[in-house]
């Protein structure tokens, strides 16, 4: 938390840094401080509720230029599917 705020004494009025409150993987690494969390802008990026929302939602990152730019649309389709789905 200290060296963060050392950093942000000499940085460009522009710098931002983004930090994820999301647990460690491992049982042993440290949270993030309490008191970094309180002084922070909050983002939360919620999956919808049901599956055929969150299928529109995912299949509306690929435009139709870039898919019927690939050289087999339909497989490509089938891949962003199955990658949607989850």
């Amino acid at each position: 938390e200290r060296l963060l705020e050392i950093v942000a004494e000499d940085a460009h009025e522009d710098f931002r840094c983004f930090i994820s409150a999301e647990p460690p993987p491992i049982a042993s690494w440290r949270n993030m401080p309490e008191s970094l969390m309180q002084s922070c802008i909050k983002v939360a990026n919620e999956a919808p509720a049901d599956i055929q929302s969150n299928l529109i939602r995912a299949w509306d990152n690929f435009s139709e230029e870039s898919i019927s730019s690939c050289n087999k649309p339909t497989e490509l389709k089938a891949c962003l599917f199955s990658l949607c789905w989850f």
